[in-house]
């Protein structure tokens, strides 16, 4: 009984404790939210005790608003912080999300969302809207391949008619991290809605299907800037794979200045400046085509994961495959394969599933002699070396190859 006037005094301890952890992380947010709505050059509302802030403003021409959203209560209550970028509705009744186990349990099951033909995108995201084919029509090649690396490096985002919308848990407080996905996200819009197109991502990305890698970026790069997000990447990726590893990074550290903690340039410095160390194996040795495929594309990985996993286990392999020639061509001094003149044929060479691209279509690049006999749709068995990836597309670069009888 002695110890019970020492209740008030434990309880009183309890909510003082819970009171000041609750002011401090105010204040933390506050000065995070703070500083990002300065760098961003948008209005922070600095809300309540009661009431989070809010911050909202143009970045450049498009609308975003950042504040905290709260769904369930009691032990299921979840705080994320929501980012939304805004843009005129694009009349289609436009609703992408990630495909989930859900949503594939429910198209197994007979509900169907849109298929626009691209296996790819098909099973990566569950798509919805008024009409099907005029969402196939939009859904372009560079619109495909962007959204497929927004949700490869923000998970979670959704994609409506009129805005693109993240949820993140709980209550961000790094103003490097609001930064980047708020200038990602809205750096993400014109690509997109095509109401503005910085550069010509479209063509850079047919000519990388195309098996182009190198000659996919110009002699001169222009500067990285926060309206231009994407074409930064892909100017990375394809300076990198030339060779060009100077130029790369000297976009990287331009890019860290706009998005400093952007996963994709933070992984593309780290790519440059620390290579992984190749394992050591025969590579003398043939390995199949399925595997590597499956180590380098059978899980959700942004380019530059791929590229350093490729360098650490495959580059410099020798290869004895067989597939389908999709396409053969005279090349004269070829920019992916040391400026030399070849026979540069798209062969298909693996098929792979992937938990978030569905089934994928994996294509070697390969660089045969000039003149060497081969044609569209022939079966052929060849012999190389992997040389280089371009992880965005799925292409494996192989040199030194020749056709076996």
């Amino acid at each position: 009984m002695g110890s019970l006037p020492f209740i008030p005094f434990i309880i009183g301890l309890i909510i003082t404790a819970v009171i000041g952890l609750g002011l401090w992380r105010r204040r933390a947010q506050l000065a995070a939210w703070t500083a990002a709505a300065a760098e961003l050059g948008i209005a922070a509302e600095p809300g309540s005790f009661m009431q989070p802030m809010k911050l909202a403003g143009d970045i450049g021409e498009v609308p975003v608003i950042v504040d905290i959203k709260r769904e369930g209560s009691g032990d299921n209550s979840k705080t994320y912080t929501r980012y939304r970028v805004f843009y005129p509705s694009l009349g289609l009744g436009l609703r992408l999300r990630r495909e989930s186990g859900v949503t594939l349990f429910i198209r197994i099951f007979g509900v169907q969302d849109h298929s626009i033909g691209d296996e790819v995108f098909d099973q990566a995201f569950e798509i919805k809207g008024a009409n099907a084919d005029a969402v196939a029509s939009f859904l372009t090649t560079s619109r495909r391949q962007t959204l497929l690396r927004l949700q490869a490096a923000y998970p979670g985002a959704v994609i409506t008619d009129d805005e693109i919308e993240l949820k993140t848990g709980g209550t961000e407080t790094s103003p490097d991290v609001i930064v980047s996905t708020v200038r990602r996200l809205a750096g993400t819009v014109p690509t997109f809605t095509g109401h503005r197109r910085p550069r010509d991502v479209e063509e850079t990305v047919d000519r990388r299907l195309s098996g182009d890698l190198a000659s996919s970026v110009p002699d001169a790069v222009a500067h990285a800037h926060p309206d231009d997000i994407d074409s930064s990447l892909l100017e990375i990726e394809g300076l990198y794979g030339a060779g060009r590893v100077e130029e790369a990074a000297a976009v990287v550290h331009e890019l860290e200045r706009v998005v400093p903690a952007d996963p994709e340039v933070l992984g593309w410095r780290d790519q440059i400046e620390q290579p992984p160390e190749r394992n050591i194996v025969d590579r003398a040795v043939s390995v199949d085509p399925v595997r590597v495929a499956m180590e380098l594309f059978g899980e959700r990985r942004l380019s530059f994961e791929t590229t350093a996993l490729f360098e650490e286990r495959f580059a410099d392999l020798k290869v004895h495959w067989a597939g389908v020639v999709r396409r053969a061509s005279r090349n004269t001094r070829d920019r992916d394969f040391d400026h030399a003149d070849v026979t540069k044929a798209i062969v298909h060479v693996a098929t792979i599933e992937n938990d978030l691209y569905g089934n994928a279509e994996v294509d070697a690049i390969v660089a045969f002699p000039p003149g060497v006999d081969i044609a569209e749709g022939q079966e052929i068995t060849f012999t190389g070396r992997l040389v280089k990836v371009d992880g965005l597309v799925r292409n494996l670069f192989v040199a030194d190859a020749a056709v076996l009888a």
